[in-house]
């Protein structure tokens, strides 16, 4: 049983749903059809057209009436999803949510320091926060244990401007800071036996 539907270009009864003749899924067809082209062209003897033929037409149609189209769903497809990488830092030596608050505490007393001593003709208009950023307090925290010498500091430190001439002081409050976090890790076995 066909259910016809007017079709609204051309004028005609269609029948809808999956029964229609290919004249009326295919779009070229169609739309040859409609405009009255004949199903081959004659070729053109100009120069032009005898230099650069047109293309002839595809054996296989492939609009969207002869091959079903992909919905955009299927064709995105997310991107794998990255595994974390694990710290490349031994679960030992990783520093705790309280060593963490305890380092930081001092990293930004450091800081505040620096910006005391800060000359004012030159870094007067500084705010506090540029002289040793929280994100770079955090990455120092976070690579704590791969931090020895000054060398392994300056790639987090070398572009502070306020912090030039500070580095071998920053070092050493990090030194100052691998004791108090010994002690901590001492006081946390302590509190479990």
């Amino acid at each position: 049983m066909y259910v016809w539907v007017l079709r609204h270009v051309s004028g005609e009864l269609c029948p809808a749903g999956d029964d229609v003749p290919d004249r009326w899924r295919c779009k070229p067809v169609e739309q040859d059809h409609q405009f009255d082209n004949p199903p081959s062209d004659s070729p053109c003897l100009c120069k032009t057209c005898t230099a650069n033929p047109l293309a002839p037409r595809p054996a296989h149609c492939l609009c969207s009436g002869c091959t079903p189209e992909t919905s955009s769903h299927e064709l995105y497809q997310p991107p794998p999803k990255k595994k974390q990488v694990a710290s490349d830092i031994p679960a030992g030596k990783r520093l705790t949510k309280v060593m963490k608050e305890a380092g930081r505490s001092c990293l930004e007393d450091f800081r505040v320091t620096v910006w005391l001593e800060a000359s004012d003709r030159t870094m007067g208009l500084t705010p506090l926060a540029e002289f040793l950023p929280d994100i770079i307090i955090t990455q120092l925290l976070d690579r704590f244990a791969k931090i020895s010498t000054v060398a392994h500091l300056s790639p987090f430190i070398s572009r502070i401007v306020g912090l030039e001439g500070y580095h071998t002081q920053l070092f050493e409050v990090l030194v100052e800071l691998r004791d108090t976090f010994s002690e901590i890790k001492k006081a946390k076995a302590a509190e479990k036996k």
